[in-house]
């Protein structure tokens, strides 16, 4: 979404033109790996090699194939994060730690589910993942909901019903309650603060 949005704010005309489509990968890149050296501390020489495997960015035209760069690049850069941030947790928490990203929009989601992705009982599961993490598998499972939620306020029109089935709540009501506890606004208040800034 991030990287729809600033290839979007270009202008169609704008993109195509191969100049402007690699001056704003290049500008993402940079930012990207300034940003995933500050929180995994790789050396240069070693993010740049993490980060190769991406195709030439000569060789990208036209806002599709921006796209697809951008997004395999924000991708790689938070592997690179989260498998930093991870490393000290135990392999059981690692991997529930997986799961949930990439599982966390599912409605149905459980610590049980999660529990079963790293291969615990739920209440050993829970302990465990309350000792390692620092907070409880439901307080984990709501700040990745908001934060994406965030997202989806600052970059799309969703309406409020929209984002939180988007992120994995089926009632708007209670999403929007949830939203003003811990973000201390409406998700329309922060969307209007988000447009302002």
């Amino acid at each position: 979404d991030l990287a729809c949005y600033c290839v979007d704010r270009m202008g169609q005309k704008a993109i195509q033109v191969p100049e402007l489509g690699r001056y704003i990968m290049l500008r993402i890149r940079l930012a990207t790996m300034s940003y995933v050296h500050n929180i995994v501390h790789l050396e240069v020489e070693q993010l740049v090699s993490a980060l190769d495997n991406l195709p030439p960015m000569e060789r990208i035209f036209g806002r599709e194939g921006v796209l697809r760069y951008l997004t395999a690049l924000l991708t790689r850069a938070t592997q690179l994060r989260d498998s930093a941030r991870w490393s000290g947790y135990h392999p059981s928490v690692r991997e529930s730690l997986r799961f949930i990203d990439h599982s966390f929009t599912e409605p149905g989601l459980t610590l049980a589910h999660a529990a079963q992705a790293a291969g615990l009982s739920p209440n050993y599961f829970s302990t465990l993942f309350r000792k390692e993490v620092g907070c409880t598998f439901g307080e984990y499972l709501t700040e990745k909901r908001i934060g994406r939620a965030r997202e989806l306020l600052r970059s799309t029109a969703l309406r409020t019903a929209q984002v939180a089935q988007a992120v994995g709540y089926q009632d708007a009501h209670y999403f929007s309650n949830l939203f003003r506890r811990t973000q201390g606004c409406t998700p329309r208040e922060y969307r209007s603060r988000s447009a302002e800034e």
